[in-house]
């Protein structure tokens, strides 16, 4: 294994696997970007405090000064302390060399076949986790998680009625909330996101009437 710091921007890792050489390049003003991110979130106010779980997790010694220049994408920080952050960060090694934007490949692959955000495929995730477990308590994760696969699976009419004039609703609703609207595009927002509220809900309640008289 090579490691050449020898690019401005960019780090080579080269591997020789079965005979065979790897290259792998990787931006470190990106991954010193998203460390700086991580670490924040992560609760680490400063680089002193990221400092010192690494000594204690990593047994590794490392100044204030490095971490700074890890963040300003001057240096490539070893890959074994990166695989130390991981688990503060809540990550996979894969998101912090920045190779994938979602925190684990998994979610990347369904963000890339599906187009849901990283929030709702984690919040899809726990509900089927928690869904999983005995009990009543848990059963409204279940519940939420059959609703969706309800939602999904119904034909054409249930589709058109119900979900596209939700999903309008949504859209409109994202627009009015737009800082950077004129008095007079906020009024004309406002006025389609209620008429939107109102085709959804006129949506909700004829599907509602068509389940009753399937009933009877």
């Amino acid at each position: 294994m090579i490691n050449c710091n020898c690019l401005d921007t960019y780090f080579l890792h080269i591997l020789f696997i079965g005979g065979f050489l790897l290259k792998m390049r990787y931006d470190k003003i990106k991954i010193g970007k998203r460390l700086k991110e991580e670490r924040k979130k992560a609760g680490f106010k400063s680089q002193d405090a990221l400092v010192e779980y690494i000594q204690l997790n990593n047994y590794r010694s490392f100044k204030r000064q490095t971490i700074s220049k890890w963040e300003k994408g001057e240096e490539m920080p070893p890959l074994d302390v990166l695989c130390t952050l991981c688990e503060p960060f809540n990550c996979e090694l894969g998101y912090l060399l920045c190779e994938h934007d979602c925190k684990t490949k998994s979610s990347t692959d369904i963000h890339q076949i599906t187009g849901l955000s990283e929030k709702s495929i984690e919040i899809l995730k726990q509900w089927n986790k928690v869904g999983s477990l005995k009990g009543q308590d848990y059963s409204w994760a279940r519940n939420c998680t059959r609703a969706i696969n309800d939602l999904l699976e119904e034909d054409i009419w249930f589709s058109h009625e119900v979900l596209l004039p939700i999903a309008d609703y949504c859209v409109k609703r994202h627009r009015y909330e737009e800082p950077a609207l004129s008095d007079h595009e906020r009024t004309k927002a406002l006025k389609d996101f209620r008429l939107a509220l109102f085709t959804a809900s006129e949506g909700l309640i004829s599907c509602i009437k068509a389940i009753y008289k399937k009933e009877k």
